[in-house]
């Protein structure tokens, strides 16, 4: 479900309160906001960790890696 954030002239914005309650942000809380190729990821603060963009080279040595194999040996 998506939920449209306005953004006042001081730069703050509202959480609605059912994704507040939802993922348990209180006041003085910490929220993680990292830019991606296709826009912005809002995260919560409660498990925050290392997030990995695949570039179209990462992507192309995941295939190599682990796709390319599994197709030679027809399962299913």
């Amino acid at each position: 479900m998506a939920s449209m954030l306005k953004v006042s002239s001081r730069g703050t914005m509202t959480l609605p309160k059912r994704l507040r309650d939802k993922f348990g942000l209180t006041r003085g809380g910490n929220l993680l906001l990292e830019e991606t190729p296709l826009g912005v990821l809002l995260r919560s603060g409660r498990k925050v960790g290392q997030v990995e963009v695949y570039s179209p080279a990462r992507q192309a040595e995941f295939e190599r890696n682990n796709e390319a194999p599994l197709r030679k040996l027809r399962l299913g």
